[in-house]
Formats: structure tokens, sequence, C-alpha cells
């Protein structure tokens, strides 16, 4: 909806709050920020290998992840920048985004309730 390079998504946040805010969701949940469905699934993941008897290689994921933060936090950060123009966006992509940020969110707070149920 807006390009592929930084220099395009620069601004975004101030240009479309919601779709600056869905994204920054997004970029959490590939980070493994809980209540987030991207934690979930890195703990799982995490806990198999741990489970399977390869504890070095969970600490080397999750080393990982938080060193991807770092390369998240480039995306972010000139979103909220100054702006470069308007946000031209299909209705089609707006819908896209809207379901797959209910969906991100409700899986990770769904996830966490069963498993703090067990």
């Amino acid at each position: 909806a807006v390009g592929r390079n930084l220099v395009d998504i620069a601004g975004l946040g101030r240009r479309s709050p919601s779709t600056g805010a869905a994204m920054v969701v997004f970029l959490l949940s590939l980070v493994g920020v809980p209540p987030l469905a991207g934690f979930v699934g890195k703990l799982l993941l995490f806990g198999a290998a741990m489970d399977a008897g390869f504890a070095w290689l969970a600490v080397v994921g999750i080393v990982n992840a938080v060193l991807s933060l770092a390369v998240y936090l480039r995306v972010i950060v000139p979103m909220y920048q100054q702006a470069n123009g308007a946000v031209v966006g299909r209705r089609s992509a707006v819908v896209v985004w809207r379901i797959a940020l209910v969906l991100t969110v409700a899986l990770g707070v769904m996830a966490e309730a069963v498993a703090g149920a067990l």
C-alpha cells in the first residue's frame, strides 16, 4: 500500500495512524512480544527444542529473536518521522490488514489463556 523501501514508509504512522499501529503490532509479533501470536509460536518452538535436548539451539533462537528487534526498529522508527506524502491504499489492503491485526492479537491472547488453564 505504501511502497517497498524504508523511504516509502517514512511518516506512515503520522499520515495513517491506524495503518502505522497495525504495522508496529505485526513487527512486534514477529519479535515474539507477548500477548501476540508470534510469542506463542516462538514459545512452542523453543520449548520443543529444549524438550528434544537442544537447549543450546533454543538459546541461539532467543538471542536471534532479541537481535531481530533492532532490525524491526529500523522499520518502525522511520514510520513516525517526517511524512513524505499521502497514503494511497486500496480498500482491499485495508480490510486484509485489519483482519490480520485482529487475528494476530486474538490468537496470541487465546493461546495464552488456554496455556494458562492447563
